[in-house]
């Protein structure tokens, strides 16, 4: 396949990164000789073994600058970014110029299928996966997968030199430790599962995978297996999350009811006081600090980033789940409500959650335009959402796309996750949904024109579209009149 004919994209971190766990000295050649391991993995691609090598590598701040030197000297650019944009910037680069014939994606992450399949949309030959058994385990695709998924590892071997060895047993994560990890896990369940009650073991491998350490891995995170890592996962959280069934069918059910967990005492030493009293000190000035109460799940995410495994190692210092640590506190800024998912407030700036539970406070204070949002959301999916929430939520979109590139998934997760500081907690579907419908304009994410009110004027734009009859006069009130 000649050079005119094919397009290669890099992604330095998650390979190097597998690499690195399982033999440093593959991992250095992986950064040191891109040309070596690049040509003979080219025939295992059927292309040419003499082209010119050339197309984008991705590489996180801080990459050694001797495999920035080794990937320039092979023909390629190299890009700085943050390590959960590769594949925002594939986005990007593959689907806005002229595209090769094959697209070569050196490395995996699960976010990476819809981009594949809006390449393999536009025709020409499939894109290809190159994945490292040590980094990501592709299965066979189907006929009707939008990608070839090729190991290569065997050439990648050959340019090395000799067989790699694993340092170490597949996993990441030793299955007797609960970590930081797998509490973000548990956050993502439980934000998933609360939408319809419960959330099939099917869905979870594809949820697990939105996080990198475990696309890079290929043993459940040292958990063996998908029930194992579940449950480690549940356990880490203690929250209203529980599995139901046995064999092959079983599920993830979400029951705040059934989360009846009193609060318990500490393991009372020096050590533990002290810590306890830090932790509540700064999540008592962190609740005072946010515009309204935090999801519940949220806050346990953000403790275990802040205080490190040892919070959760202990079983949230001896009180067994994250919500009876909440409890135990006797700081009066901050109070746990058991409306919806959970959340953490400070009663004298936010009101109880569970106040307004099952209010539609849209429709009382827009008692107009709230109808007119409800049809449009009954007709054609659009999110229901008050204007104050579109202006979150469009916010959010701009100051995640100033400091990373654009990606669907990595943009609507970190969207997300700004919304609770800029006023509301916007659900990612929502967002999801929002960035779909742009893709649908002429905008282009990352050009220097993600302002919030481009942004809106966009999805009004494409809105429009989807509902000719609307006026655009009330479009502009309910995406764009709080901007």
């Amino acid at each position: 396949m000649a050079l005119s004919n094919s397009s290669f994209f890099i992604d330095y971190t998650n390979t190097h990164a597998a690499l690195a766990r399982a033999d440093p000295s593959a991992a250095e050649h992986f950064g040191n000789a891109p040309k070596e391991w690049l040509k003979c993995l080219l025939d295992d691609c059927d292309i040419e073994p003499d082209i010119v090598l050339s197309g984008t590598c991705y590489v996180p701040k801080g990459t050694p600058e001797k495999h920035l030197s080794a990937f320039r000297d092979a023909g390629f650019t190299v890009e700085i970014t943050h390590p959960s944009a590769v594949p925002a910037r594939l986005s990007v680069d593959a689907l806005t110029q002229d595209l090769a014939d094959t697209v070569v994606v050196i490395g995996w992450l699960s976010t990476y299928t819809p981009l594949l399949e809006e390449i393999a949309a536009d025709g020409g030959e499939k894109p290809i996966i190159v994945s490292f058994p040590l980094s990501a385990t592709t299965s066979e695709p189907c006929k009707k997968s939008p990608f070839r998924a090729i190991s290569g590892i065997s050439a990648f071997e050959k340019s090395l030199g000799h067989t790699i060895q694993r340092s170490r047993a597949n996993g990441t994560l030793p299955a007797t430790r609960p970590s930081g990890l797998l509490l973000k896990m548990a956050a993502e369940i439980e934000r998933d599962a609360q939408a319809t009650g419960t959330l099939a073991a099917r869905a979870l491998p594809s949820l697990y995978k939105r996080f990198p350490d475990f696309a890079t891995d290929s043993n459940w995170l040292g958990f063996r297996g998908l029930l194992p890592l579940t449950r480690a996962v549940l356990e880490a959280y203690a929250g209203p999350l529980e599995i139901q069934g046995e064999g092959n069918d079983w599920k993830i059910l979400y029951s705040p009811a059934k989360d009846k967990t009193e609060a318990t005492p500490s393991l009372s030493t020096a050590e533990n006081d002290e810590l306890l009293s830090e932790i509540y000190t700064w999540l008592g000035d962190h609740l005072s600090q946010q515009p309204e109460p935090v999801p519940a799940a949220n806050a346990a995410s953000l403790l275990a980033d802040r205080f490190g495994e040892q919070l959760l190692d202990s079983g949230w210092l001896g009180h067994r789940s994250f919500r009876s640590f909440v409890q135990a506190t006797k700081d009066p800024r901050i109070s746990f409500s058991t409306a919806g998912p959970g959340y953490l407030f400070a009663p004298e700036i936010h009101t109880d959650p569970k106040e307004t539970e099952g209010q539609d406070l849209f429709a009382i204070e827009e008692p107009e335009l709230a109808p007119i949002a409800k049809a449009l959301h009954t007709e054609h999916s659009i999110p229901y959402l008050s204007p104050e929430s579109y202006a979150v939520l469009f916010r959010a979109i701009s100051q995640e796309l100033q400091s990373k590139p654009f990606n669907l998934g990595g943009t609507s997760k970190g969207a997300r996750d700004l919304c609770p500081a800029l006023g509301k907690a916007i659900p990612r579907s929502a967002i999801n949904f929002i960035l779909k419908s742009i893709l649908t304009t002429p905008h282009l994410f990352g050009k220097g024109r993600d302002q919030a009110e481009i942004l809106a004027a966009a999805n009004i734009s494409a809105i429009s579209k989807l509902s000719p009859d609307t006026p655009v006069a009330v479009l502009e009130q309910l995406f764009a009149s709080k901007l």
